[in-house]
């Protein structure tokens, strides 16, 4: 008799059973981060590239991005630090080992506390998640 393969946990499983708010449309996490990366893809992204990810949440891009850029490309800002915390539960240890991700919890958006220009800034819904005195500045 056949050993049974254990089950594999798909990442929009893993997002739900981690529960808690992730941004987003709940049951979207694994779509909606995969759509966003295929639209940097279209517009040009190679490994390369230097992705600054403002308001990057609980990773729901990052999860994509890291496993494609080169060491040290992807930097995200993120003032809800258990929200990255959350995100970075889904994200295996061994692509953030490589990925080299920088973060932020910066609120101001202050794009320059990574001392570097980037080739692509992505801001998927920060409109909606900031005080009026953020959207003001």
């Amino acid at each position: 008799m056949p050993t049974p393969r254990p089950q594999v946990e798909s990442l929009q499983e893993r997002a739900d059973r981690i529960g808690g708010w992730l941004g987003g449309v709940p049951d979207d996490y694994e779509r909606g981060g995969r759509r966003m990366f295929e639209l940097l893809l279209h517009e040009g992204l190679t490994p390369s590239s230097r992705v600054l990810d403002v308001g990057c949440g609980a990773l729901r891009l990052a999860y994509w991005v890291m496993r494609f850029l080169d060491p040290g490309c992807y930097c995200g800002i993120e003032p809800n630090i258990e929200m990255r915390e959350r995100g970075l539960e889904l994200v295996e240890p061994e692509v953030v080992a490589r990925a080299q991700p920088r973060f932020s919890e910066n609120d101001d958006f202050d794009l320059s506390v990574f001392g570097e220009r980037f080739d692509f800034v992505f801001a998927g819904s920060i409109w909606t998640h900031a005080s009026k005195g953020q959207i003001r500045a």
